[in-house]
């Protein structure tokens, strides 16, 4: 709780206390004057809509309505005195309130024409998120541990081997470095079947650990079970699960030349415009991973060095954990401040480039026009490229 901050006008003086989860307590003293403007609004408002034998409705004289509908009055007066009061009260103090439901709280403890009357109100706000100066993020230069050479010479080894001339060896015993079709299924469940005939590099750190040890020694057709471990130190989720590992064939890939042949298979002309296409590709990706270590760098800083408080119901922010509430409302206030948007162009992009990795995935998915019908989704990747776009300004802007 922090000190009350006053403010007053002609019709109320206002104290507001700060309270946890951007809620407010304002105290608000009503002034004689609005008191009494509320009271002949109160009047008003009964009078057009009772009915009174002998007159027209709503043309009745001031003191019959008085005498015969003074508890509605009364009750009409409160209404419309906490109503004005809070209003009041938001203009002065220049609040922003969480939605509809903003208002927790109202106790009216003084109601009068002739003092002041007393109104405690609990107001939840919406968050006042901080300004973010670049200069005051500092960030760690990115140093590659894999060389573009090694990165160059995998991806080349990759093409090759999606194009290699694959020979089984029989009943031979899978030894360090071997290929192994395998087929995975749930141990519990025979049809759910995680892969079938898929290829594995029996090679320690190009698979998983628990896979891998239980690989070597094993021949074709021999059927085992193994529980699977999510590595955590890699950031895998997930439960672990009991696995049937059957092996379909032990493989030895006869690698294709590095030449125009090769090229051709990839829908290039020439190995060189081959080549020239793995090196741009592993450049791309060296850049991607240099860029994705700095924005991970600023995410952390903003996360560290801006805390706020949120509101406790979250109306209308995005319902997920508390820091990436704030990475989102930190990253659309630089957006706005920097007059950052995602554009029709952008947003259609990312949702065909999704529909096109689910379909290449084997995945039964729609067109893409009636996949881009869903506005949950699509806000989804709004406000995923948003934040990318607001956090790479922050990244080129931040002293490195």
């Amino acid at each position: 709780m922090t000190t009350p901050t006053e403010f007053q006008n002609n019709h109320i003086a206002l104290k507001i206390e700060r309270l946890p989860g951007c809620l407010i307590r304002a105290n608000i003293e009503v002034a004689p004057i609005a008191s009494k403007a509320a009271y002949s609004k109160a009047l008003r408002n009964i009078k057009k809509e009772v009915v009174i034998p002998g007159f027209r409705k709503g043309k009745a004289p001031d003191n019959i309505i008085l005498k015969s509908f003074a508890k509605n009055i009364d009750r009409e007066w409160e209404q419309v005195l906490v109503d004005n009061a809070i209003q009041e009260a938001i203009s002065l103090a220049k609040l922003h309130p969480n939605g509809r439901e903003a208002l927790k709280k109202v106790q009216v403890k003084a109601l009068s024409q002739e003092e002041p009357s007393h109104i405690v109100v609990e107001l939840e706000l919406m968050p006042e998120v901080p300004h973010v100066d670049p200069s005051n993020l500092k960030l760690e230069a990115y140093v590659d541990e894999n060389s573009f050479e090694n990165e160059y010479d995998k991806e080349m080894e990759t093409l090759k081997l999606s194009h290699a001339d694959w020979k089984e060896l029989g009943e031979k015993a899978i030894e360090e470095g071997d290929y192994a079709a395998l087929d995975i299924t749930d141990a519990d469940d025979e049809n759910t079947k995680y892969c079938e005939n898929q290829k594995f590099h029996v090679k320690n750190g190009l698979m998983a650990n628990w896979l891998y040890q239980i690989l070597l020694g094993k021949k074709v057709n021999e059927t085992f079970e193994v529980t699977s471990e999510p590595n955590k130190e890699l950031g895998e989720e997930g439960e672990a699960k009991k696995c049937l590992v059957t092996v379909k064939s032990v493989l030895f890939p006869e690698l294709p030349q590095e030449d125009d042949a090769l090229a051709q298979k990839c829908k290039t002309e020439t190995i060189d415009n081959l080549k020239e296409k793995v090196r741009s590709k592993v450049e791309n990706a060296r850049e991607n991973r240099k860029r994705v270590s700095l924005i991970r760098q600023v995410r952390d800083q903003l996360i560290e060095n801006y805390p706020f408080d949120l509101p406790h119901s979250k109306q209308g922010l995005l319902g997920v954990a508390d820091e990436h509430e704030r990475l989102w409302l930190m990253a659309q206030k630089v957006a706005v401040d920097q007059k950052i948007q995602v554009t029709e162009a952008e947003l259609n992009q990312a949702l065909y480039e999704h529909w096109m990795q689910l379909a290449m995935q084997g995945n039964k998915v729609d067109s893409p026009e009636a996949f881009a019908e869903d506005e949950h989704f699509k806000l989804k990747l709004y406000v995923n490229i948003l934040m990318e776009k607001a956090l790479g300004y922050l990244v080129d802007a931040a002293k490195k």
